[in-house]
C-alpha cells in the first residue's frame, strides 16, 4: 500500500571451515613451508554451512539480541569513569579479533597482536606467533570471561609445551603433534 513501510532484518553470515597455520614457524624449528597444516574452527562442530548459521541466529535472534543487551548495558550502565570503561573494553574486544583462534579441536590461541586485512603481515601471517607467554600470561579478558578457553591455554602450555627439564617455550607450534622446540 501507498505510504506503508517494512522492516527488513538481513543476516550475513560466513562459514569457512578450513583454517590453516599460514604463518612462518621457522623461529619455533618448523621449517617446512610447503605443506598445509590444517585447525578447522571451533565454529564447524555446530555448523555445516552458512546457512546452518543463519538458520541459528533466526530461531534465536531475540534470545541473542537480548544476551547482547543485556551484556551492553551492565557494562556502560555504570559509575564508573568512561576512561576506565575504554580501557576494560579494548582487551575484550581482541578476543573476538583475527588475534584469535578458536580451533576445531577446542583449544584457543593467540597471535601477540595483528595487523588487520586478516592479520597479513609480509611473509607472516599475525604478529609473532602463538600464545607468547608475555602476554597471554598476563592478560586476563579470556581468564575472567571464558575460563574454559584460559584453561584450555594453560593446559597448552603446561602439558602440550613443556619440556622435560621444566621451561615451557615461549611461542607455541601449531599443530600441537608437531615437534616442540
Amino acid at each position: 500500500a501507498a505510504g506503508a513501510s517494512r522492516t527488513v532484518t538481513f543476516v550475513l553470515a560466513w562459514y569457512f571451515p578450513n583454517r590453516y597455520v599460514t604463518w612462518d614457524q621457522r623461529n619455533v624449528g618448523i621449517l617446512d613451508r610447503k605443506s598445509l597444516f590444517w585447525l578447522g574452527n571451533q565454529y564447524n562442530n555446530w555448523f555445516d554451512s552458512a546457512l546452518s548459521v543463519v538458520e541459528y541466529v533466526r530461531d534465536n535472534y531475540p534470545r541473542l539480541v537480548a544476551q547482547t543487551r543485556l551484556y551492553r548495558d551492565r557494562f556502560f550502565d555504570s559509575t564508573l569513569p568512561w576512561q576506565l570503561l575504554d580501557s576494560v573494553a579494548g582487551p575484550i574486544s581482541t578476543i573476538r579479533s583475527p588475534t584469535c583462534l578458536w580451533n576445531e579441536d577446542g583449544r584457543f590461541h593467540g597471535f601477540e597482536g595483528c595487523h588487520g586485512a586478516s592479520t597479513f603481515h609480509g611473509e607472516l601471517e599475525g604478529c609473532c606467533p602463538m600464545d607468547c607467554t608475555h602476554v597471554w600470561n598476563y592478560e586476563m579478558a579470556v581468564a575472567k570471561l571464558f575460563p574454559d578457553l584460559e584453561q584450555g591455554m594453560r593446559h597448552t602450555d603446561l602439558i602440550d609445551q613443556i619440556s622435560p627439564w621444566g621451561s615451557i617455550p615461549h611461542r607455541t607450534v601449531l599443530p600441537l603433534y608437531l615437534p616442540r622446540p
